[in-house]
């Protein structure tokens, strides 16, 4: 191929994932229409052969996908949905879009390929496409810090740039293959199947659509699932195949209970639907993340019965008693998650659904859900009994944890070993009979986990003998292997974030929460170690450059306000740099705040503005805390885009959490009465606090019960960001009250905390770590709770030790201080400096920012 475009007068760049045919001679604009061409892995080479000297003569710039291994990537549905069906992108002049569109109809037709869902077809007959997009990068930041691609019409408007899986088309275009313009060609007509009316969506994808249905002809609620014709094609199988393949299992388990139900069948078009009986609203993974965990039944609950609807004793019953019988007819589900069990609405049943994978016979199907399948079935060894007995342990771990299995790439057995170190950091070596099973069934010892198996299908789980068990914190042992595992951190960071350097173009956020301000920010205390220096000096560069590059809003973690912070704090500590233009960090005058939030919001950037007004004295900074100290007191709730049908469940009620919530404007008006008390300021702050330390209890309460989930504990919507709050409140004011409903709010994220995986300062252990950092003066007993965070980080990650492991977040390249490397950083830093200070929002006495 290289050989024909040089001939040509072209040039080749090659990157992972395409080859990009560049003619430096043409000129292109930002944005236009552009033809795809869709390909099943199986006919690639055939068709570039076809194409390419068509391409090549019509003088056009082209990528192809570089291998028939990353086009198989590409149509496989999941790796990048948008993308399925992208085998060629053409990229014409656009006098010649309509003609190379019919040129390569009548070169192609006939053959066939995935759709491609954000297009639409040139012909019906041939697999070209086309839609109106960027043929160049053009970055903006939204409103609430996320980076996209736009195109800017000639009138200034900008439209979304990214490819979804529907057909969008900006109002300044005109379709040059049709005189009018449907709304979608792809859509579904709202019969289907001469029988079926679709009531809503409950599922989109690349590899079909899944749908809430009314049989017209019995009034049955149904669900409608839809494989598209060539996607997740392997083999020559694809979606289409195993939808056959799941229509023949149902058929066969029809008598089985706790098994979904087949009605029909049916083709519409190239695609096909298999219909099954509805029955629940939520799958297992939504229910235990909207009504909390299963827990084991107690000894001393005298109301506990083996019937209690989410118990874990109950759940294990059901769902192996319901696999027991399905294996004992010769199949294996090999796709058993929590994603694939459906809760009855009263949660007093559980269906099996989706058995496309499933193995029996002769039929021999690959593949499985990453986390929940065993090492040896993502490896591709063939199918047995025990592959679905540790998908049940897993399943039955996420349903009593919480907890999402922890995926590594590079070790297909990660998520089970993690699993039992949890389980044993949980329950220590007395644990309930059910739990124990579930250990048995991750145990990779076949006879062990059908023993266990037997057991729970019996029902003989029982409850003698077991007492919940508090969890206890780790003994105090900070000293040297503290600081080992900063230096661990910081090493990783430093090598994660100069990767990236090297790749400017690739950098696109330079925010605190998920960017390089935070990076950086995480970086300034460690100046004295060799190459930060260096380091943070092009985390300032790239912060600045980036932040003009996508206009970044306004926003304290996600924007202008918090990159400045970083800025203008490396400035004072001597690293060369520039601050942000004025026009950026306050924002034009159509930039107003909608919610209150710390991340997005009034409170943030008045909180920002706070800190700058110190390092940076000019009246803009005045200007503008006044207009957020009028947003956020001009309402009493605090406004958010959360929405608030999730109140009665604590974590997912954002009513008093500081990133969301109450806490928030209170920590806002907490340092603007530190700073510049007036009497109506005081008043304002002391009415929201008082709310808020009324409040707190309340959610403490509620945060034990069985219906909370993770995020009760955590740094944006939970006890860890209130309880350092009211702490710095408390300290402040010489209020012992609000003090103990700071210990409080941190021994419920104590009781939480050996059910937790996620890492970062935002959501997960590092964000509770700070609290426990900032107690540490108060009572010394939170110095071992800290150590037990850096504990449960380590059992979240791969390795044998503390010492021996890599950093968790370094697998994903996560460098982040919102979820990865530098807010672990942060923490671990404190713990071995404790008395320093924390990027995070609400700390000690001493410290008088977020930063």
């Amino acid at each position: 191929m290289s050989d024909l475009v040089l001939a040509a007068g072209g040039q080749v760049r090659h990157t992972d994932t395409w080859l990009h045919v560049d003619n430096p001679r043409l000129s292109f604009p930002d944005h236009g229409w552009k033809l795809h061409i869709s390909s099943r892995p199986a006919d690639f080479s055939n068709l570039l052969q076809t194409v390419m000297p068509l391409l090549l003569s019509a003088e056009c710039m082209f990528k192809v996908a570089s291998s028939i291994r990353v086009l198989t990537e590409l149509n496989d549905g999941v790796t990048s949905p948008a993308s399925v069906g992208k085998a060629i992108t053409v990229y014409p002049h656009q006098d010649q879009v309509t003609r190379l569109g019919a040129e390569l109809v009548e070169l192609l037709r006939g053959r066939v390929g995935p759709q491609v869902l954000s297009d639409r077809r040139v012909a019906q007959d041939a697999p070209v496409f086309y839609r109106y997009g960027p043929f160049r990068s053009t970055l903006m930041a939204s409103k609430e810090g996320i980076v996209r691609s736009v195109m800017v019409g000639p009138d200034g408007s900008v439209f979304e740039g990214t490819a979804t899986l529907g057909y969008e088309q900006p109002p300044w275009a005109t379709d040059p293959f049709r005189v009018t313009s449907p709304k979608d060609d792809a859509g579904l007509p709202t019969l289907v199947g001469q029988h079926y009316r679709l009531d809503k969506g409950l599922m989109e994808s690349a590899r079909g659509n899944v749908y809430l249905a009314t049989d017209v002809r019995t009034d049955e609620k149904v669900v409608l699932k839809q494989a598209r014709a060539y996607v997740a094609e392997a083999l020559d199988v694809d979606a289409r195949i195993r939808l056959r393949n799941e229509r023949f299992v149902l058929t066969a388990l029809q008598d089985v209970a706790g098994v979904a139900r087949f009605r029909d069948h049916f083709r519409h078009g190239i695609d096909e639907y298999l219909v099954t009986s509805y029955d629940g609203r939520f799958s297992l993974k939504d229910f235990v993340a909207r009504k909390g965990r299963f827990t084991p039944l107690r000894e001393t609950d005298p109301h506990a019965t083996s019937k209690d609807h989410q118990s874990l004793d109950w759940l294990a019953h059901q769902l192996a008693l319901t696999l027991q019988e399905i294996h004992s007819r010769g199949y294996l589900v090999r796709d058993l998650s929590p994603k694939n069990i459906v809760m009855g609405a009263a949660g007093d049943s559980v269906t099996y659904i989706d058995f496309g994978y499933c193995n029996h016979h002769n039929v021999v199907l690959r593949g499985g859900t990453k986390g929940y399948a065993p090492a040896r079935q993502m490896a591709g060894d063939p199918a047995a009994p025990g592959d679905d007995l540790h998908a049940l342990g897993m399943t039955l771990f996420v349903a009593m944890t919480g907890a999402e299995p922890v995926v590594d790439d590079d070790d297909p057995d990660a998520s089970r070993v993690i699993a039992l170190r949890m389980i044993e950091r949980i329950f220590g070596d007395r644990p309930p009979p059910v739990v124990s099973l579930i250990a048995e069934l991750l145990s990779s010892d076949l006879q062990v986990m059908t023993t266990a198996f037997s057991a729970l299908a019996d029902g003989r789980g029982g409850t003698d003998g077991w007492e919940a068990r508090r969890h206890t914190s780790v003994p105090y042992r900070r000293g040297s292997e503290a600081a080992m595992l900063v230096d661990r951190y910081l090493t990783a960071l430093l090598i994660s974030v100069n990767e990236q350097l090297d790749q400017p173009e690739e950098i696109s956020d330079a925010s605190v929460y998920r960017g390089t301000a935070g990076v950086g920010l995480s970086l300034l205390r460690h100046l004295d170690s060799p190459g930060v220096a260096a380091t943070v000096a092009r985390i300032a560069a790239t912060t600045s450059r980036t932040a003009e590059r996508v206009a970044l809003k306004p926003a304290l973690y996600v924007g202008t306000t918090g990159a400045e912070i970083f800025l203008r704090r490396a400035l004072a500590a001597g690293v060369p740099g520039e601050p942000l233009p004025s026009e950026l960090l306050f924002g034009g005058p159509d930039e107003r705040t909608e919610v209150d939030d710390v991340i997005l919001g009034a409170a943030g950037i008045g909180l920002g503005h706070l800190l700058l007004r110190d390092l940076d004295p000019r009246p803009e900074h005045d200007a503008a805390i006044r207009h957020c100290l009028e947003f956020v007191t001009e309402h009493d709730m605090p406004r958010t885009f959360f929405d608030p049908e999730d109140a009665s469940v604590p974590g997912l009620d954002t009513t008093f959490g500081l990133a969301h919530g109450h806490a928030g404007p209170v920590e806002f008006l907490r340092q603007l009465v530190l700073r510049s008390p007036t009497e109506d300021t005081r008043r304002l702050y002391a009415a929201r606090l008082a709310r808020l330390a009324e409040g707190v209890p309340g959610f403490i309460d509620r945060a034990r019960r069985r219906n909370a989930v993770p995020l009760s504990s955590s740094w944006c919507r939970g006890m860890a960001g209130m309880g350092r709050v009211l702490l710095a409140a408390g300290r402040q004011h010489s209020d012992n009250s609000l003090v103990d409903l700071a210990v409080a709010c941190a021994d419920g994220c104590l009781r939480w905390l050996p059910y937790l995986t996620k890492v970062g300062q935002c959501c997960g252990l590092a964000g509770i770590g700070e609290l426990f950092c900032d107690l540490v003066d108060h009572d010394e007993r939170f110095l071992a709770a800290a150590e037990s965070v850096t504990v449960q980080i380590s059992i979240t990650a791969v390795g044998t030790s503390l010492v021996e492991q890599r950093p968790h977040w370094n697998r994903t390249n996560d460098m982040s201080w919102s979820t990865g490397t530098a807010g672990i950083l942060d923490f671990v830093t404190r713990l071995r400096d404790l008395g320093s200070s924390s990027i995070t929002l609400g700390a000690s006495p001493t410290v008088l920012g977020p930063f």
